[in-house]
């Protein structure tokens, strides 16, 4: 069996053609459907944002290619694109490129803003969906769980998202860097576009309670201070409320300063609380020579995009760091897939072994004067005991040389030297094997990965 993830990303694909590359929720079951109907397919997850598009798909071996194939002609059906025009905007990975992807992408490091948390939870989403419609099995279930475990530790450990990339969050933070906690500061902002937007809800977010906003269209004004809390006032007052704030952020589109150094010098006075200017136009709207005057302190929107700059230095430095150590994750859920290659050999070690076990307690009770309970608890534990015991080496050394020709070779000698073909014939059907739970019908084929029985439906449950 082997991973496969097919889909196009916001490096790979324009606007134009991912915009027709989504998925609606209500089309997902019908996509899922679909998918699993394809001869060569076993399980799959959609991953479907804003920004990318993706199928990890667990696929036979021998038909590789042919799932390749499928997954495309999935995709040009369902977004009617030419196979030609889509083709070029596809990545195709497999198996360890596909693992070590899906890991990028939970932590956020493959995102177009780096680091970004909200990717992890639409993959926990996606993954979760997929299962609700039964097309997930062992592989998959097992590499989404490790993947969106490895991207919470990478979150709390790294704390990638302290180092913020927006201009008017970083003009949040500076304003806390002056002030310490801001909800008790008088707020200003000048400007009701997106930007302006922006700084009203975040400072909202910090809990300031004396908030300000103008412009020059009052109306737009009074939208957003109904939206955030805040108080609109008068563009032609700004002066007048510059003075008793404590933080004023502007981002309008005016030709000139809107806050010279006459009209403000002339307003503060003997001012001796500081009061700090986020300038985040252009053309500026605080004129420089105010920054020195007493108390003022005037910040534009170079210094602040260098602190941008600085901390996306930062978070590339996190994100190569994070980089490194999935390498182990992907290691790690290799080796975990070499082990299904001796799961089922041996299951049906243990499986005979508890047999032999339950076999001689009947005899040993048929033969034996009647036991209290607490007896023939202590004769049932002991005789558990001596055959897990028995067969604790022998286990260990198929775990060590899982998916190895030297443990293949041990595998089929303990199946014959231990007569365990029965046992594997009862085991291939089991539910703990698959992963899921039983079917009402027979399933329509059976593919296994080491051994492993991974059981699909041709129709899977909808929820």
């Amino acid at each position: 069996m082997h991973l496969l993830a097919v889909g196009l990303n916001h490096r790979t694909a324009p606007v134009e053609i991912r915009e027709r590359c989504t998925f609606q929720p209500e089309q997902l079951p019908e996509a899922y459907r679909t998918l699993l109907t394809h001869r060569s397919l076993v399980e799959a997850v959609i991953v479907a944002t804003c920004n990318r598009t993706e199928l990890y798909l667990v696929t036979d071996r021998r038909t590789m290619k042919a799932a390749e194939e499928e997954a495309l002609s999935f995709m040009v059906r369902r977004f009617r694109l030419p196979a030609d025009g889509l083709r070029p905007h596809l990545v195709v990975l497999r198996d360890r490129e596909a693992v070590r992807h899906l890991f990028r992408v939970a932590a956020g490091l493959d995102s177009m803003v780096l680091g970004e948390t909200e990717i992890l939870g639409q993959v926990r989403e996606a993954w979760e969906t997929a299962r609700a419609h039964r097309a997930t099995g062992k592989l998959l279930n097992v590499l989404f769980q490790r993947a969106i475990a490895f991207a919470k530790r990478a979150h709390t450990t790294w704390r990638v998202n302290d180092r913020p990339l927006s201009v008017p969050y970083v003009a949040i933070g500076l304003a806390r860097t002056f002030f310490g906690d801001l909800a008790s500061k008088r707020v200003f902002v000048v400007g009701a576009g997106e930007t302006g937007r922006l700084l009203l809800r975040h400072f909202a977010d910090q809990g300031v309670r004396a908030l300000f906003i103008a412009n020059r269209t009052p109306e737009r004004a009074e939208e957003l201070a109904r939206r955030f809390g805040a108080k609109a006032v008068p563009f032609a007052r700004r002066v007048e409320i510059a003075r008793e704030a404590d933080v004023v952020a502007t981002a309008t589109s005016a030709p000139e300063p809107i806050f010279t150094r006459p009209a403000l010098e002339a307003a503060l006075g003997r001012r001796e609380r500081p009061l700090l200017f986020l300038d985040l136009a252009v053309p500026r709207d605080v004129d420089p020579a105010l920054h020195g005057l007493g108390q003022v302190f005037v910040y534009d929107i170079d210094d602040l995009q260098g602190i941008v700059e600085e901390n996306l230095a930062e978070r590339r430095r996190i994100a190569a760091a994070i980089e490194r150590t999935i390498d182990g994750e992907v290691a790690a859920y290799e080796r975990w897939l070499e082990t299904l290659d001796a799961v089922p050999v041996i299951a049906a070690l243990q499986a005979k072994g508890m047999a032999l076990q339950a076999e001689t307690m009947e005899s040993l009770l048929r033969k034996l004067p009647p036991l209290d309970e607490r007896s023939r608890r202590l004769l049932e534990k002991h005789t558990k005991n001596l055959v897990n015991r028995l067969l604790q080496d022998a286990v260990l050394y198929l775990k060590e040389t899982a998916g190895t020709r030297e443990g293949r070779a041990a595998q089929a000698a303990i199946v014959q030297s231990f007569r365990l073909e029965p046992y594997l014939a009862v085991r291939s059907g089991s539910e703990e094997e698959t992963g899921e739970r039983p079917a009402p019908e027979a399933p329509r084929r059976d593919p296994r990965v080491g051994g492993v029985r991974l059981v699909r439906r041709s129709e899977p449950a909808t929820t």
